[in-house]
Order: structure tokens, then sequence, then C-alpha cells
């Protein structure tokens, strides 16, 4: 099987023929576009050109490969191609319960429920002025933490690494712990373990914990970090190298808009 890369800037919706199939690379996330007149042959060997170019290129650990048949792409997918979004107004009213359209999504749930969730935090919490705030990263074997004090890197994540974000009031305390890349069960614990070893192993009814995946930062999340937040598709390196490496090449940031708010997390 043939393939040739498009190298026409910016991508459009006009570079995807409905006889042919597509891969898309992202930092952490491979996609195959299976046109809705292309072979199964095709289909099937895009598949297989996209797995073994995973391993080929040496792609992060929890490398996504995910098939979109036409007419099933999702947000991410549309926002790297010029020419999808024009035709809003077909998305609303439509008779199919087709998933892929946000008229049949309960967005006004989601975004009520996220309020929600926000309300109760800054209620236990109290005013966010008379809150303190630690962010940690997780070191590689899950049982110890190490406290970010570069004010450069507040609000920077990095996306093949987890950390924790400590909250604590006179009235409540918060542990979210911000998983990165896909993360096994027994690594979720062990970091729960370390975890509790910001209160010295104590725990009360006046602490929460929750989990934040990449991607999910909602308004609760997302207030804390009032000068932005951006995810950096890359293993951590100190500030001085991000910088000095970001100088030299430049930097492409995809905005994202969290569940139910404004567009504040970038990728």
């Amino acid at each position: 099987m043939v393939t040739t890369e498009v190298t026409a800037r910016p991508l459009t919706r006009e570079h995807l023929n409905d006889s042919d199939s597509y891969i898309l690379e992202l930092y952490d996330t491979v996609y195959i576009w299976q046109g809705k007149d292309s072979s199964a042959k095709e289909k099937y060997a895009g598949m297989k050109i996209a797995k073994d170019f995973v391993k080929k290129n040496n792609k992060p650990k929890g490398t996504k490969v995910s098939r979109i048949p036409q007419y099933t792409e999702d947000s991410t997918f549309k926002s790297f191609f010029d020419g999808f979004y024009p035709h809003i107004k077909t998305d609303f009213g439509t008779g199919s319960l087709e998933s892929s359209t946000s008229a049949n999504q309960d967005m006004s749930a989601l975004a009520a429920a996220q309020i929600k969730a926000k309300e109760l935090m800054f209620d236990q919490l109290g005013p966010l002025d008379q809150v303190t705030m630690k962010v940690y990263y997780v070191e590689p074997d899950f049982r110890s933490l190490t406290e970010i004090t570069d004010p450069r890197e507040s609000g920077k994540f990095f996306a093949e690494s987890c950390y924790v974000v400590y909250l604590k009031s006179a009235s409540h305390e918060y542990f979210i712990n911000w998983l990165g890349p896909r993360t096994l069960s027994e690594n979720i614990s062990k970091m729960a373990t370390t975890m509790d070893g910001l209160t010295g192993g104590v725990l009360t009814n006046h602490m929460t914990r929750m989990r934040v995946k990449k991607g999910h930062e909602d308004e609760s999340f997302l207030a804390f970090f009032p000068n932005g937040f951006a995810i950096l598709d890359e293993a951590r390196v100190p500030m001085d190298e991000w910088y000095a490496k970001t100088a030299a090449n430049g930097v492409l940031f995809r905005i994202q808009a969290p569940f139910g708010g404004g567009a504040r997390a970038i990728e």
C-alpha cells in the first residue's frame, strides 16, 4: 500500500477524499480517517500502517490509535482542518440520533454538572484569596513528589507527567491528581499513598481527593490558574531548556475550551 504525505498547509476538509484513507499524527494520538468510499483493504492497511508508525517513530507510551469513519469526526480532529465548521447550521435539528452531532449531546446538563462541582468546591474552600495552592510534580517512581517552585513553570504541565495540586483553606483541603499519560491503576494507588504524606497520613472528612485527566480540565480546576493553563506535549525538562528550545524553534498552541466554560486551557 502506497502512502503519500499531504504537505499543503493549512490542512483543509477538501484534502480528505471520500475514496481514500488518511493518517493524522498528533503528539500522543494517531487518527486514521476512513473515507466512506475507501476500500476495505485500504481501511485495514491504514490501521496497520498507523500502528507500525507508532513503533517506528517512538511515539510516547500510551499513544492512542483511533479509527474515524467519515462523518464521525470529533472536535479535536476537526480542529486541525479548515472547512469543517462552516456547516454548523446542519448540526442542530437532525432527525437521526447521531452521537457525533452536538444537537444530540446534552451539553447543558454537562455544563450544569460542572458548574455545580465548581460551586461545591468554592463553598467548601471559601474565598479564593484565602486558599493556598502548591503544585507537585510526581516523580517517575510514583512514590515521591517535587514541589514546583519556578514561577515560569506555573500553569505549565508536561503531558508525559503526573502532578498533584494541593489546595488548602481554613475549612477544607483538596488534593487534585492530574494525569498526563495513561496511568496504570497500581501507579494511581501509589500516588494516592504518596499524597498521604502531604498531611502526615491524617485523613479527615474535611479533605477531598479528585483526579483530572489531561484535556478534562473544567472551570473549577482552571480557576486556580488565573494566568492560564498550558499542556506541553513532551517530557518534563528544566524551564531554561524549554524556553531556549522554544526561542530557537517556536511553538504552536491549540486552544481547547474546558467543559461548560470559556477557552482558557491551551495545548
